[in-house]
């Protein structure tokens, strides 16, 4: 397949697509928004730790604030 010209929109396209990505690379807004995701995932593990955990006590009728006390 032969390869087409580029008509002026697209260059215009590619050329802010590159100068975005060198700007987000100056702000290192990836390392932060992998930061922000990790924290996110911990937080999402904990919630529902928390979660089953109540949802065992509430099974084996332990009191909650027996577990409470534990944590």
């Amino acid at each position: 397949m032969a390869s087409q010209a580029l008509t002026d929109y697209e260059r215009q396209r590619l050329e802010n697509i590159r100068r975005n990505d060198e700007m987000m690379a100056a702000l290192k807004l990836q390392s932060k928004a992998s930061e922000l995701s990790a924290a996110s995932k911990r937080q999402r593990y904990l919630s529902l730790s928390l979660s089953l955990v109540f949802a065992l006590c509430i099974d084996l009728f332990i009191p909650l604030r027996f577990v409470m006390f534990i944590l």
